[in-house]
Parts: C-alpha cells; structure tokens; sequence
C-alpha cells in the first residue's frame, strides 16, 4: 500500500499518518505528510491513498509544515486534523478535507497561544474544538472550548464556546473522550473527569502518553490487502493440513485393526 520511492527527496525532517472516512464516496483514505528538509523553498508532500480506487495521489506544497505528531491529532466529521508549525515556527492547524483532498491551514489565535499554558485539538460532541488550559498561575485552573464558526468557510473566526472552572489544578491533560476529559494532578494517577457531573474515576495506566479516540468496526475495508507474512504463515497453515488429515487417518486405522484384533 506504500507509494513510489522519491530519489529525489530522500531527506525530510517530518512524517505523519492520518486516516478517516468520507461518507459520500464511502470512501476510507489514508494520507501520509511529508515535510522536506533538502529542497529549497520548504516543500511539503501529502500523500493520499484511497482504498476504493486502490491507488495514490501527490500533491506538493511551498510550505514547511512540522506536526506535533507522528500521527493526526483528532478526526471529526469528514475533516482530518494536526497541531503544526510553520517554517516561522508560528502553531497552526492543519486540517485535510476527505471530500476534496485539498489541505488548508487554520490560523490560531494568539491569545490561545500566548495566554494559555496547553491546548489540544479533540471532539467535542462531534465538532472540531480546541480544549485551551489556562495559565498555572491562576488560584484554580480553567478549561476553555473553543471552535471555528464554519471550518469549511474560507476565513476563520474562533469563539469561545464553554469555560469550566475546575475545584483543582492540574499538571497535564490529554483531550477528551466522550464527555470526560483525561487529566493529571502530580503525583497522582491520571483520571477521569466528566465536564458536566464533576464526577472523578480513576485510570490505572501510568504514564499515560497519548490519548486518541477509536471505534472499531467489523466490516472488512475494501482495497485493503492481507499481509504478506500474514499469507504466508495462513498458507503454511493450510499446507500442513492435508498432512494432519492423513495423519489422523492412519492412527484411525490403526486403532481399528487393533479393535480386530482384540
């Protein structure tokens, strides 16, 4: 499923993945980000492979993108998305429309990033939002959604949806799944807190080092091909079966003769 070797752009400071699903082609696309670090202006390469027409795509752009991770950052309606940096070292988001495979930055607030001591990009209910945590030097510590009025519109105008004041600080969160958002208060173990109840659980894993959403499915995705060592071991598995049946045959047999015998 990997694409054609570049020769000549071997070197690149930067590799991403990203998966989601587009509804209207019935569609499931895996996109790979390359930023480059050997050709001058800075180029970033998004490779997209489509699993229904078993094929991939390029396209190249003049900008330098560096993702916060080796993978997207959340995936929600139909968009993919990351935390970057630009080639000023600016945050930015970067998000992939799975419908139009055309990729846009979004701006983010200055404020977000010079007020705030973290932010994460996650689901909210089912929109794209930005979980901001406010400064440690607050007496308690604050959580603030905020989301883009229309992602698909060409400007892009956050608001500030929900703020929750918390009854403790913090050290580190990692976004939210479901309604709970997972947090950490040093040196305790990280847990679970529900935004609305203001209920706590426990998790007993520790340390936690990324948190993503999955709903798993059952439905095989077509274009998708089994592994070769996969085939492999399932082909030597059915090798051997003539062997164990005629195996089983035999000491069949034997036993019978030895019942004759008796």
């Amino acid at each position: 499923m990997f694409p054609p070797m570049r020769r000549q752009m071997t070197r690149y400071i930067d590799v991403s993945m990203g998966f989601g699903y587009e509804k209207d082609s019935d569609d499931y696309k895996v996109m790979r980000v390359l930023s480059y670090k050997t050709v001058w202006p800075p180029t970033t390469l998004l490779e997209v492979y489509s699993t229904k027409l078993e094929s991939w795509t390029v396209r190249k752009f003049d900008v330098h993108l560096k993702m916060s991770m080796c993978r997207c950052d959340v995936i929600v309606e139909g968009f993919t998305y990351w935390v970057a940096k630009d080639l000023d070292e600016s945050t930015v988001l970067v998000s992939f429309d799975l419908s139009s495979d055309d990729l846009r930055l979004i701006p983010v607030r200055e404020s977000l990033i010079t007020e705030s001591q973290s932010f994460e990009a996650t689901n909210y209910h089912g929109s794209f939002a930005l979980l901001v945590y406010s400064s440690p030097s607050e007496f308690k510590a604050c959580l603030e959604v905020w989301m883009v009025e229309d992602v698909s519109a060409e400007a892009y105008r956050w608001q500030k949806k929900f703020t929750f004041r918390m009854d403790f600080e913090f050290s580190s969160h990692w976004g939210l799944t479901g309604g709970d958002i997972v947090v950490k208060n040093a040196p305790n173990m990280p847990f679970l807190f529900n935004l609305a109840t203001k209920q706590m659980s426990v998790i007993g894993i520790n340390p936690i080092l990324s948190l993503f959403n999955y709903t798993e499915s059952l439905v095989s995705i077509e274009g998708f091909k089994r592994i070769r060592n996969q085939q492999k071991v399932r082909r030597r598995r059915n090798d051997s079966l003539p062997q164990k049946n005629q195996q089983d045959r035999a000491n069949r047999h034997i036993a019978e003769l030895r019942d004759l015998n008796v």
